[in-house]
């Protein structure tokens, strides 16, 4: 388990540097942008790692009231929340080097990852 952004840094930067996965130079581009903006604003994910696709996922299992996973893609970000019974998915495009969508930062700053 993680208990650190530095900690989550390491294992996001061994992920791309051991080429476990095809990761597309956008995606590596937007988990920077996506990491420029937690890294002291949010608490860190207990878990990263390879997403479904050739993404790259944070997970915090510890969330309240429900566990958060933000998949980082190439284009867009995917924020699931797991509810007993249900999950809710919303889709955030975003290409590298803009600003984070404002309603993802609202997700996640307002919630419980603070």
């Amino acid at each position: 388990m993680i208990t650190s952004w530095q900690e989550a840094i390491s294992e996001i930067e061994r992920l791309i540097a051991e080429k476990v996965r095809d990761f597309s130079a956008e995606t590596i581009k937007n988990t920077k942008d996506f990491l420029a903006f937690a890294c002291g604003r949010l608490l860190p994910p207990n878990e990263v790692g390879e997403g479904y696709w050739a993404t790259i996922s944070a997970h915090w299992t510890e969330a309240k009231p429900a566990p958060i996973e933000v998949e980082i893609h190439d284009d867009h970000y995917e924020f699931y929340r797991f509810f007993d019974g249900r999950t809710d998915i919303k889709h955030f495009e975003h290409l590298p080097g803009q600003p984070l969508p404002e309603p993802l930062i609202a997700l996640l700053t307002e919630g419980p990852l603070r």
